[in-house]
């Protein structure tokens, strides 16, 4: 049975997670544990920093984020040696459990034809959507790479709830900082390529 474990900074496998943050996300993608701890504290929202494990089996962890009726999944990571077995998905269950009446996203890479890892962005798009996710029509840059959000079982969400979030999940005067920098874009929903 999967079990949710929430996360502090005296949470005893902190060790374990700090690893799967480092080994499942390239640098420039990667937020620091202080952060996403300092994160898990906000007052303006609901932030869930939860551990996942399998018995005694630590299988990576998640960074929730919500307002209102809108969940953000910030981080899914799991870790590389129970990567194929399932537990992506038992998560993203376990999501929809904890928030069974709320819209639940999540960003992923964009496809993008000059991509490297283009095929590994391919079968992670694949997974969400046989998850019970599809595009919300949007493709967003804030810094680094692009990302497609992606949304679950049908739901919609609008641009300014996307940056109400973001408001939100950052805090107002971090968010000023980014709002300049940050591109979102229509693409066609059905259509995989932005």
């Amino acid at each position: 049975m999967l079990e949710a474990r929430p996360v502090t900074k005296h949470f005893s496998d902190l060790d374990l997670v700090r690893e799967v943050n480092k080994t499942q996300f390239p640098l420039s993608e990667r937020m620091p544990i202080w952060m996403l701890l300092r994160m898990a504290q906000r007052k303006n929202g609901i932030t869930d920093f939860l551990a996942y494990y399998d018995d005694d089996l630590f299988v990576g962890f998640t960074i929730l984020y919500t307002i209102e009726d809108l969940t953000s999944v910030v981080i899914l990571a799991v870790d590389g040696a129970t990567q194929s077995k399932g537990y992506g998905s038992r998560i993203l269950a376990h999501i929809k459990s904890l928030y069974p009446d709320n819209r639940i996203t999540i960003n992923i890479e964009s496809l993008d034809e000059s991509a490297n890892n283009r095929e590994q962005r391919i079968r992670r798009r694949d997974f969400y959507f046989r998850n019970g996710y599809e595009s919300s029509g949007y493709v967003m840059k804030l810094i680094g790479p692009e990302y497609e959000a992606l949304i679950s079982n049908g739901h919609s969400i609008q641009i300014d709830e996307v940056f109400s979030l973001y408001k939100a999940m950052f805090g107002t005067f971090l968010f000023l900082l980014l709002k300049p920098l940050a591109r979102i874009r229509r693409i066609d929903a059905d259509n995989s390529q932005p």
